[in-house]
């Protein structure tokens, strides 16, 4: 895992990444993250997610990428993409994707064979939904070997479908993020795309959760991969509470509702038929599904409000601020998984890359700003 920061101004790119990889479910702190593509034209490149695509590391496949590439002709983020995935498609031997996805499927099958009693009658009797599977249509993984002999045949049927989307689901987890992003030299402007990486034995190379802003016209924030406790920083609430709240804004409303009715009806002020047609109207109120529209949409506001006034005051910000601002965001996401007890999947060193028309591409380690 990681946190990558990519911020867009009119004059400067900078994108920033922790140090931190994860490799056999150990963490180390010596990853490169970000690749300078090109100088002239300005153009840099970040990963995320895993560090290795079909058991290849991406450095290589992208040190190897960049020597050679010829920027001046590729010479767009958009660009860098297609050319990049067409080399990908080249590079990437069938071999290579059947001997990942073979060694995947080795050990979730060993998983399967430890199943206990109540997993093997929840998949043998109920079907697993997965949105991941249009991308696999053409290919289905075979557990008749894992299924339980003593299962009926339909159960054995249901039992090696649900597997199958398990696995698929599994191995849609293992993407590869890619983000780059610099100037174009005709119009002037950033631009950024970002995309993420599935291997698949039937197409090869899936492509999913695309992004691209084009010559970007207004200060821009993109944070990758851990994204919640900055996106929380930036929101002034925590999108865990959002949702905690709205899931039970019915039930706070409800018990005020009640707690007025029988004020009413204990003092005796309204009369019975009126107090009749007053719970008939609350009871509307109850079962109305716009005050949690309208609360989630008035929240949504007030976020976009808060993140409008930041991305204001960063346009004019000196280069330093801004590889401070890049560090101090990565610093609080890894403070925030100490503090929570969890695994601390993000680096405590964090690199800087600054893009601009004027310099080309700048390189600032931790302790040089």
């Amino acid at each position: 895992m990681t946190c990558l920061v990519l911020i867009i101004t009119p004059v400067m790119i900078l994108l920033a990444a922790d140090n931190a990889v994860t490799l056999d479910e150990r963490i180390y702190g010596e990853a490169q993250k970000i690749f300078r593509l090109s100088n002239n034209p300005p153009l840099a490149m970040m990963i995320y997610n895993s560090s290795d695509f079909c058991e290849i590391p991406l450095e290589n496949i992208i040190s190897e990428y960049i020597k050679k590439t010829d920027f001046n002709r590729i010479n767009t983020p958009l660009k860098v993409k297609r050319d990049f995935l067409q080399y990908i498609h080249k590079t990437l031997k069938k071999e290579n994707i059947d001997k990942y996805l073979n060694d995947e499927l080795s050990n979730f099958k060993k998983e399967v064979e430890t199943l206990n009693s109540e997993a093997i009658q929840y998949y043998s009797t109920q079907e697993i939904k997965n949105e991941i599977l249009p991308l696999f249509l053409n290919y289905q993984f075979d557990f008749t070997n894992e299924t339980p002999q003593e299962l009926s045949q339909e159960q054995k049927e249901l039992f090696n479908k649900n597997m199958n989307n398990e696995f698929l689901s599994k191995i849609s987890e293992e993407t590869s993020g890619i983000v780059i992003s610099g100037f174009d030299k005709e119009t002037l402007k950033g631009s950024y795309c970002a995309f993420e990486m599935i291997a698949n034995t039937g197409k090869k190379v899936e492509i999913t959760n695309e992004i691209e802003e084009i010559n970007v016209k207004k200060n821009t924030i993109k944070i990758f991969a851990q994204s919640d406790v900055i996106e929380s920083f930036f929101n002034g609430i925590d999108e865990t509470l959002i949702q905690d709240i709205s899931e039970n804004i019915n039930y706070y409303v409800n018990q005020t509702i009640e707690y007025i009715l029988n004020c009413a009806e204990d003092k005796k002020t309204i009369s019975d038929s009126d107090l009749k047609k007053i719970r008939e109207n609350f009871e509307l109120i109850k079962e109305n599904p716009m005050m949690k529209d309208n609360f989630m949409s008035d929240i949504e506001t007030l976020k976009d409000n808060i993140m409008e006034n930041i991305l204001y005051e960063i346009e004019g910000m000196p280069k330093k601020e801004l590889l401070n601002m890049a560090k101090s965001l990565i610093k609080i996401t890894r403070l925030k998984r100490i503090l929570s007890s969890e695994r601390v999947t993000v680096g405590e060193e964090v690199t800087s890359y600054v893009l601009t028309l004027k310099d080309g591409v700048e390189i600032y380690k931790e302790n040089e700003y």
